[in-house]
């Protein structure tokens, strides 16, 4: 069964202007330090089970999925410094 073009509707789902998530960035911090770790051990998994790959495509392809979750580790550590950082120093209200 077909439908014409004419017969589909398209539902609009609108959320109020200020229901956005939000995040402190005690909270980044600590979510970022949790998805570093994770990506970290599974890179080292990844680079462990090296030397039981005997077939040379395979080599490859594990290293490149174990310096891919590297490369997510790193980004996530550098989110986390830079929120510690911007959490540090951080000025309420400043007035000059």
């Amino acid at each position: 069964m077909v439908r014409s073009p004419s017969k589909l509707r398209f539902v609009s789902i609108q959320t109020p202007a200020k229901a956005h998530l939000k995040f402190s960035l005690q909270a980044t911090v600590v979510v970022a330090a949790i998805f570093a770790a994770i990506c970290l051990g599974v890179a080292i998994t990844g680079f462990g089970s090296l030397s039981e790959l005997t077939d040379p495509t395979e080599v490859a392809d594990a290293r490149g999925f174990a310096w891919f979750w590297t490369f997510l580790a790193s980004v996530a550590i550098g989110f986390g410094l830079l929120a510690w950082w911007l959490a540090r120093n951080h000025k309420e209200h400043e007035d000059d």
